[in-house]
């Protein structure tokens, strides 16, 4: 997984104080901190130039699908303050956005679900933050 500085400060963060708020956020902090930071599964930490075009990170918009159903969904990752679920922002402690966090176009994921598992595929990019050039998201 490749991540750059800015989003691996701001996640740690984040999961820190989701560790403090474990009642509300608890599982999702602890996936995706050990997605994240785990020594097992360190991720490569870059600066944002570095970041390659086909990975997603903090602030992208992705367009996923699911293979069950061919039925395509985009929104953007956020923080958790950011989220809006009317604006198609989900957060990061999402399963999904957490799952799709360092992928890359054309990976396939399988995400856990209520009702279920779903094999999902990240069909595209359509905004990566480092790409634009915006370098302070």
């Amino acid at each position: 997984m490749i991540i750059s500085k800015l989003d691996y400060a701001r996640l740690r963060e984040r999961v820190q104080r989701a560790k403090n708020h474990a009642a509300t956020t608890g599982s999702a902090s602890k996936v995706l901190s050990d997605k994240i930071f785990s020594k097992a599964n360190e991720a490569k930490i870059v600066g944002s130039v570095e970041i390659p075009p086909d990975v997603v990170t903090m602030n992208s918009i992705v367009r996923i699908r699911y293979l069950t159903t061919q039925a395509t969904m985009d929104f953007r990752i956020v923080y958790p303050e950011l989220a809006d679920i009317t604006q198609n922002r989900i957060s990061i402690f999402a399963p999904m956005a957490t799952a799709l966090l360092g992928g890359r176009i054309g990976e396939f994921f399988w995400l856990t679900l209520p009702d279920g598992t779903a094999q999902i595929q990240l069909e595209t990019i359509l905004y990566q933050p480092e790409a634009a050039g915006d370098l302070h998201l």
